[in-house]
């Protein structure tokens, strides 16, 4: 969830700018179509356009958040508050002790079973002064409490506009994210021969 991104536009981005706002790669398409002139208002994108934040303009007052999905579930969510990126951790795979998945699957984990902890009451880290989230927020401490009913609000939210629109999972048809070799056209090379 939190891989480094740079940029360079000598023309908008200023030399050494960092932004130190929750962005994703869902905000590419909407920032490349803001550069394009391309209206997107009544497209419901589910990122945000970086061009203010790249102009070095003042960043949104809404809250963003950054959802880590498995499979149809959440695991985790990001957002910030107070001048602080936040982690809630509600699920996640066990690792063994080389840091791979548990249970014989290697690098890739399962969403569901055995394999994953769940975490009631979930995990809550500031990443910003704590990235290697190690030093868990307490539980019981008003922070927690308070930032716990933001993000439960907010599950409700999307859980209802998942629920609205009906929006499948891209795993729920295997058969959709299989490759299909019989669609894909062939290419067959042509000898040419030199003519004296």
């Amino acid at each position: 969830m939190r891989i480094p991104g740079i940029i360079q536009w000598s023309e908008v981005v200023q030399p050494g700018m960092r932004i130190s706002e929750p962005t994703s790669f869902l905000d590419i398409l909407p920032t490349v179509a803001e550069l394009a002139g391309a209206d997107t208002t009544n497209l419901h994108l589910d990122g945000q356009s970086l061009l203010p934040l790249l102009k070095g303009e003042q960043p949104s007052q809404q809250t963003k958040f950054l959802h880590h999905f498995c499979d149809s579930e959440i695991f985790a969510s990001r957002f910030k508050y107070a001048d602080t990126v936040y982690k809630f951790i509600f699920r996640e795979p066990k690792l063994d002790h080389s840091g791979l998945c548990s249970g014989g699957s290697g690098a890739l984990c399962k969403c569901y079973g055995e394999e994953i902890l769940t975490y009631d009451p979930p995990l809550l880290y500031r990443i910003d002064e704590e990235p290697g989230e190690r030093l868990m927020v307490g539980h019981n401490s008003i922070l927690y409490s308070v930032l716990h009913g933001i993000i439960t609000t907010e599950k409700e939210r999307l859980t209802k506009e998942l629920d609205d629109t009906k929006m499948t999972s891209q795993f729920a048809d295997k058969s959709r994210v299989l490759p299909k070799p019989w669609l894909q056209p062939a290419y067959f090379s042509i000898q040419y021969k030199e003519q004296n």
